[in-house]
């Protein structure tokens, strides 16, 4: 597994975090939809890369001829990551 994809993962997760930490008024003000959009697109990020890289191993794996336990791995490494994320 590549550090990147752990890496993207944690800064997605807690970006929106600290930035709301900074500032804990926004959540009730004017930017309560830039920071709901911006949770969002973080959150989709890291889905994206917890199933990427479930698929990448099931493929590394040998695999590659079984599309349905590929799809499997990434629904099930998506998930397990948005619990992580959480």
């Amino acid at each position: 597994m590549k550090p990147i994809y752990v890496e993207v993962a944690v800064i997605s997760a807690l970006a929106p975090f600290l930035l709301l930490s900074i500032n804990k008024r926004l959540v009730h003000s004017k930017y309560q939809a830039l920071y709901a959009g911006l949770m969002f697109l973080m959150d989709s990020v890291g889905l994206g890369i917890f199933t990427a890289v479930g698929v990448s191993t099931g493929w590394t794996a040998g695999y590659h001829d079984n599309m349905f336990f590929l799809s499997f791995l990434g629904v099930l490494t998506g998930v397990g990551g948005g619990l992580l994320e959480m």
